[in-house]
């Protein structure tokens, strides 16, 4: 269409009309990056099963126990965690508190 209309104008018949047409960006397939798929080593035989949760339960003991001492036992469990986690907080917070060295 523009070669057309450019074709019509006589004053424009024998110029150039490169800086008239639309100049389009040429894409390179090189600027893809190209992920390698490593192949991975065949064995024959199935990895070893995991263990059950419940079997994990027998090994420590803790299928035997009744409901309110595995309730119990949760809750020491939580407290210790509380207990370590607010000494490590309070440590952090005193490190504001500690003077720097003078020369």
């Amino acid at each position: 269409m523009i070669k057309r209309e450019l074709a019509k104008d006589p004053a424009l018949a024998e110029e150039s009309w490169d800086r008239f047409l639309p100049k389009f960006k040429k894409t390179s397939s090189s600027k893809k990056k190209k992920t390698e798929i490593k192949k991975k080593v065949y064995t024959p035989f199935p990895p070893a099963q995991l263990p059950r949760k419940i079997d994990l339960e027998i090994e420590s003991g803790e299928y035997f126990l009744k409901a309110n001492e595995k309730e119990t036992k949760k809750k020491q469990e939580k407290l210790i965690k509380q207990q370590e986690k607010k000494e490590s907080k309070k440590v952090e917070r005193a490190k504001a508190f500690v003077p720097p060295k003078e020369e």
